[in-house]
């Protein structure tokens, strides 16, 4: 069994006004179903 460790990842956002938002979250990739939980 091997140990599967957590990644951060981060996504930009602009809104109307131009403004810039950052968002960080942390997900697990789930190698059999393709996609993260």
């Amino acid at each position: 069994m091997k140990k599967t460790s957590d990644k951060w990842y981060f996504t930009k956002e602009t809104n109307a006004k131009g403004l810039c938002y950052i968002y960080a979250y942390q997900t697990q990739w789930d190698p059999v179903a393709k996609k993260s939980k």
